[in-house]
């Protein structure tokens, strides 16, 4: 139990440093790519039957221009619909990173994991060719412990 709670401690402070610099940092024009990420979020809990869990890390805003931030969120919004329709899951995890230069989201689940329907559908296709676009990557693969890990990230440089 002890070791559960300094992991969930040093979660906390990566989180509250994260918000700390983003006070310090000039915002780009136009919303807050946190905040239209956590809206999404919230707004998926009426097809998922629950809110999922929101975690960021570094500048997102600041690296995130409105280009960025219009393919995070479609990649969003097709990961979480993909969990409503496809996983059967209780419980979802977004995380979103910018450090060293790359811009990563991973959405975990804790559902069924990635089915031949999933797999084979145009959302993941849509999704590879944002990355690609960006020059980025993109991986389904199964969770460590049951469930769907998707990853998508970009170079921010």
């Amino acid at each position: 139990r002890l070791e559960a709670s300094v992991d969930e401690l040093d979660t906390t402070v990566r989180e509250i440093r994260s918000a700390i610099f983003e006070l310090h940092t000039p915002r780009i024009p136009g919303r807050s790519t946190r905040q239209a990420l956590i809206a999404l979020s919230a707004e998926s809990a009426r097809t998922l039957g629950f809110e999922p869990a929101v975690r960021f890390e570094g500048p997102v805003d600041t690296v995130a221009g409105d280009v960025i931030a219009q393919h995070l969120l479609a990649v969003l919004r097709e990961a979480l619909a993909n969990v409503a329709k496809h996983a059967g899951a209780d419980a979802v995890t977004v995380s979103v990173a910018a450090a060293d230069g790359t811009l990563s989201l991973v959405v975990e689940d804790d559902g069924v994991g990635p089915t031949i329907e999933v797999l084979a559908g145009r959302g993941l296709e849509n999704m590879q060719a944002r990355a690609d676009e960006l020059s980025g990557t993109f991986t389904v693969e199964p969770g460590t412990n049951g469930g769907t890990t998707l990853r998508w990230s970009i170079p921010t440089r």
